[in-house]
């Protein structure tokens, strides 16, 4: 009895999708050929649907691309001698190269093998296929192509979308002098309020914004949320912790709480 293995890598330029029936016991390790895989990126490949009983490959029947066969090989049989591996690869890259189409693969999107389509591909990070094109479009309403994404807003600050409102109030710049335009967390979904904070000394964001204005990520952390902490201020823009819980110590950073005790009894 055979079992069923699908092996599939997704990247942002090209994936290759590996799929076949192979005999028990499956690959040892398979992180292993997925990361050989990502490796081996590129926008054009050779790809098919392969439905045959060959008597060394045994029964094949799903998608095989040429850039993945030497990883597939090498994974499923493993135990075979090189000069047999050698062999087989020879057989399956002509099975594939006789009954498969040279794909051509847009950025952002990943193949999409199918019977009787093996250069169908799906698009990634919010982008839309476009099949007859060829592409991945960001052509949807309320959305832009900015920083390598398709995503929501109207205008791309430094590879960051943000909507007109965003915008508008950082061109107007708001905040005095040492002073960093934040966002604040708003009860209703889809708003974000704002404020000036002067983050060299603010406690819940010190650093920086705990909660960014866009839609970029947090650059500041919020001090009072260090676990176990009792005392701590925000000195030039980092925590500093001053005292901790009960069986907490400061940690040798200063900037955290490291549990108390005999380190070595936490191996038994």
């Amino acid at each position: 009895m055979r079992s069923f293995f699908v092996i599939s890598v997704l990247f942002a330029t090209s994936v290759h999708v590996i799929a076949g029936e192979v005999a028990a016991p499956q690959p040892a390790s398979v992180p292993a050929l997925l990361s050989s895989l990502e490796k081996r990126q590129r926008a054009m490949d050779t790809c098919a649907y392969l439905d045959v009983n060959d008597p060394d490959l045994g029964q094949l029947q799903s998608c095989f691309c040429l850039s993945g066969v030497n990883a597939y090989i090498n994974a499923m049989y493993a135990s075979e001698t090189p000069a047999r591996r050698r062999f087989l690869r020879q057989k399956l890259r002509g099975l594939v190269t006789d009954n498969g189409e040279v794909c051509t693969y847009p950025q952002n999107s990943r193949p999409n093998c199918q019977q009787g389509a093996p250069c169908l591909f799906s698009c990634t990070r919010g982008y839309t296929a476009n099949q007859m094109t060829r592409t991945c479009d960001c052509t949807a309403r309320g959305r832009i192509d900015c920083g390598g994404r398709c995503v929501r807003g109207t205008a791309c600050v430094s590879g960051v979308a943000v909507t007109r409102r965003e915008l508008a109030l950082q061109e107007a710049n708001p905040c005095d002098v040492g002073e960093t335009l934040c966002g604040v967390r708003s009860a209703r979904v889809g708003e974000k309020g704002w404020e000036c904070i002067k983050t060299n000394e603010s406690l819940e964001s010190c650093g920086g914004c705990a909660v960014p204005f866009s839609d970029d990520a947090a650059t500041g952390r919020d001090c009072s949320a260090i676990p176990n902490v009792d005392e701590v201020s925000c000195h030039r823009g980092a925590c500093q912790v001053k005292a901790c819980s009960a069986g907490y110590r400061v940690a040798a950073n200063g900037t955290d709480c490291a549990a108390m005790g005999n380190i070595a009894a936490r191996y038994f």
